[in-house]
């Protein structure tokens, strides 16, 4: 399961003023509209070992299911009323000829350049770094095949291969349900829907000073804290900025509407304090127990926030079981109907979601 936003304002004359650095933008303003190129498996000897540079020094990579020389991909910057330049990836729909499917990976990969020395160059006390997407997708109702889309993936990277540990992803599948995830440890999910077809943003806060990570997501007036804190080990800055774009180019033998995603307005900043919408969440701390557990789990909070419905998770991301409450600071959920496991538990609040481990004996 498993961020962050700001402008340099006062919400009162009584209120603590935010302060924001842009450390990284890419708005794509100033790169020429037309097409970047079409990717495909002719465009590469072997997958990671060569690839396209683009504007901007966006670099483009496809990894094949099965070869076809046939484009999969097309990448240009198109101008949108109201907004101005845009970056658009969409695949390219090809007949099936072949007996197997020809499902491929595109990756749209950036380094935020010198983010080490604006970072140690940050305003006093601006210790949560964040990280904030507008994405546009439109998944063909019709596609019955894979197609996944990984629209914020952020993670620590020293070469060109994606070593995405620690990582921080924002993820649509073809049912546009966004995950977000946080990991490798501690490993945390949330699943929530979209509505595709429309402008959407998505923010991720990484706390320096303790180690969270929360995600904020205003379309849906979502706020989600993280399981746990990030260690010293995976608490690094998180210099990569990627795109994963997962199709089936030949489902239902080419005969759909290309799946597209759409970009603007990416940007980092160094802030000193989380939004409204966070502050509470991350003031409060979850106490679960038993845990492990067998038949009932108690969860109360240090804050008295209330409690409005608390939901499990199997590993698969399947929900076993909801429960309901009348907005009440302690609860306890029924779990004799659960099989034993380990579950991620939605605890859903009035100020947003937090994220627990829970394991049933």
């Amino acid at each position: 399961m498993k961020s962050f936003l700001y402008a340099l304002f006062f919400l009162s004359i009584f209120t603590y003023p935010i302060q924001s650095q842009v450390i990284w933008n890419e708005d794509f303003d100033n790169y020429t509209t037309g097409n970047v190129d079409t990717i495909n498996i002719a465009n590469f000897t072997t997958p990671f070992s060569s690839y396209m540079m683009s504007q901007g020094d966006w670099m483009f990579w496809e990894i094949p299911h099965s070869y076809s020389s046939a484009p999969q991909y097309t990448i240009t910057i198109e101008t949108e009323p109201g907004r101005g330049k845009i970056m658009k990836i969409q695949d390219i729909p090809v007949a099936n000829t072949l007996p197997t499917v020809q499902g491929t990976s595109l990756f749209a990969q950036k380094m935020i350049p010198n983010i080490d020395v604006l970072w140690n160059n940050r305003t006093a006390g601006n210790d949560i770094l964040k990280y904030e997407i507008e994405f546009h997708f439109g998944v063909e109702g019709s596609v019955s095949g894979p197609v996944y889309m990984e629209i914020l993936s952020i993670s620590r990277q020293n070469s060109i291969i994606p070593n995405n540990i620690p990582a921080i992803a924002i993820s649509l599948n073809k049912d546009s349900e966004l995950v977000g995830t946080i990991s490798p440890f501690p490993y945390t999910e949330f699943w929530e829907f979209l509505t595709p077809w429309m402008w959407q943003k998505v923010i991720a806060y990484v706390d320096y000073t303790t180690g969270y990570v929360y995600f904020e997501v205003p379309f849906l007036n979502l706020a989600v804290k993280s399981q746990d804190y990030l260690s010293g080990q995976y608490l690094k800055l998180f210099n990569h900025f990627e795109i994963i774009f997962r199709t089936d180019v030949a489902v239902n033998g080419g005969f759909r509407q290309p799946n597209v995603v759409k970009l603007d307005n990416i940007k980092v900043e160094a802030v000193n304090t989380l939004p409204l919408s966070l502050e509470k969440l991350a003031s409060t701390t979850f106490k679960v127990f038993p845990n492990p557990a067998t038949d009932v789990l108690t969860v109360t909070n240090s804050e008295d926030v209330g409690i409005v419905q608390i939901e499990l998770f199997d590993s698969n991301g399947k929900k076993v079981k909801t429960q309901e409450f009348a907005n009440e600071s302690q609860v306890q959920l029924d779990l004799s109907s659960v099989a034993s496991g380990i579950y991620q538990m939605y605890i859903k609040t009035i100020a947003g979601i937090a994220v627990e481990k829970v394991v049933k004996k």
